[in-house]
């Protein structure tokens, strides 16, 4: 049976024009120049595909994504938008439509989109399976009950399912690449590859060769072909880590390949396809290095359709506990070693702990004290020594601990309060030397005593 494909457009000729080409690539083809045509069509004829300016459905979006859900399977909808409109078009995307693409389309962007699509339908999971794959994925994965956590949870469960691009914002250490990856196993892509990119960590040139491949002799060293990554993420997830970092001139060639969904190895000729979905993530604020001129903005908005805002842990006050106790279960788990508990003071500690590493410090402190207690209890002598040390808040809870000597309680104040002293005195030693009613010398000489810095 030829597959049927709906075209939603206001503009009579636009729609004579998609029906010649439609019918050129073997396609039935569906016209409709309201909504309330489209939602006959979708009723009546049970189109494979459905194409939907942005501009015609103006008032009519619920309308037409209402009887689209009802239509059992239902079709792929392609937004066709301009650069102009795209955060309208990514609007629709969390309502149901399937992807978006930024007009005008040649014949072949047509034929890809429609192929994919019609492959896609193929391959989408059973509704019931997409109903449990989001609780399975957060049970095993993401630790935390707390309601900052569960509403970013529920927003990535819903957008898995499309194939809308996603930018995660966060801290350092707060779970992007998990979230990423927990989006990607939600998603119809699961049985595909999930490709980290790591746009920080490689130099310019590596990076270029390492997403796009190349052919042999395309740069001396290379004495063989190699697939991009791009290539290696086909039908699957693509991820770009510390997006922000990726350099201004590899910019360009990015958002083409991108919005054509094709490009070329390095020293090749030979046109690559490839379909992945992209996931992002950054601690940065990529409106900012936009504004600044720092980051393209048509990227920007390439890649950023749906954005989810990860919270620090100093955000998550009932998740500290939880996942230090996960934690905690894991190392043992690893090491086979006798189980252990945190002591209330610890616990404590934990609590009121800024974390400004986020969940990722915590995991750390967890794995260091697990290794070193000597007893089943870990206590706040079993914290890394740069931690009871250097912060204030430690000296506080650690100050009040019967199991500490009165030898260590001094040194840890006086250690804490030096550095404290320097820093709200903006590491003017005279000023915090002053302060503190000792000379320069003497001030000097307790920074070296206490391992601390004169700068900041």
């Amino acid at each position: 049976m030829t597959p049927g494909i709906l075209v939603l457009d206001p503009n009579q000729k636009t729609l004579e024009a998609f029906a010649r080409d439609l019918e050129s690539l073997g396609y039935q083809s569906y016209q409709a120049s309201d909504v309330e045509t489209a939602c006959s069509v979708l009723k009546s004829q049970h189109p494979s595909v459905v194409f939907c300016d942005i501009l015609s459905l103006s008032g009519g979006a619920s309308r037409l994504l209402r009887a689209h859900r009802e239509i059992d399977p239902a079709p792929p909808i392609i937004v066709l938008t301009t650069l102009a409109m795209i955060e309208a078009a990514a609007a629709l995307l969390m309502e149901g439509a399937s992807y978006y693409l930024v007009k005008p389309l040649r014949l072949d962007d047509l034929k890809l989109a429609v192929e994919r699509s019609l492959e896609r339908r193929q391959r989408v999971l059973p509704e019931e399976s997409l109903e449990q794959l989001p609780q399975q994925g957060a049970a095993e994965n993401i630790v935390g009950a707390s309601h900052a956590v569960q509403q970013v949870l529920e927003l990535a469960a819903r957008v898995a399912r499309s194939d809308a691009n996603i930018i995660i914002f966060g801290e350092s250490g707060t779970g992007k690449e998990l979230f990423a990856k927990i989006i990607h196993t939600c998603s119809h892509r699961t049985e595909s590859a999930f490709i980290p990119v790591d746009c920080a960590s490689l130099p310019e040139n590596l990076l270029e060769a390492e997403l796009f491949g190349y052919e042999k002799g395309a740069f001396t060293g290379a004495v063989h072909s190699k697939l991009g990554l791009m290539e290696l993420a086909h039908r699957g997830t693509l991820f770009f880590d510390e997006i922000a970092e990726l350099p201004m001139s590899l910019q360009p060639k990015l958002l083409r390949a991108l919005q054509e969904r094709r490009h070329r190895r390095l020293g090749g000729t030979e046109i690559v396809d490839f379909d992945v979905r992209v996931v992002s993530a950054t601690n940065r604020d990529l409106r900012e290095l936009v504004s600044r001129g720092q980051f393209r903005q048509d990227l920007f908005y390439r890649l950023n359709v749906v954005p989810l805002h990860l919270p620090p842990l100093r955000a998550r006050d009932d998740d500290v506990v939880l996942l230090a106790n996960h934690f905690l279960k894991e190392c043992g788990r690893k090491t086979l070693s006798a189980p252990k508990r945190f002591s209330p003071e610890v616990l404590r500690f934990f609590q009121e702990y800024q974390w400004p590493g986020n969940v990722r410090e915590l995991q750390n402190i967890v794995e260091y004290g697990c290794s070193i207690a000597r007893t089943e209890a870990i206590t706040l002598q079993d914290l890394p020594e740069e931690l009871q040390i250097c912060n204030p808040q430690v000296v506080e809870v650690v100050a009040a601990s019967p199991a500490l000597t009165f030898k260590m309680a001094k040194a840890r104040f006086e250690s804490a309060y030096v550095s404290d002293l320097l820093k709200r005195h903006d590491y003017n030693v005279s000023q915090a030397a002053k302060a503190a009613g000792v000379d320069r010398k003497t001030f000097y000489s307790l920074l070296r005593k206490n391992h601390l810095s004169a700068r900041p």
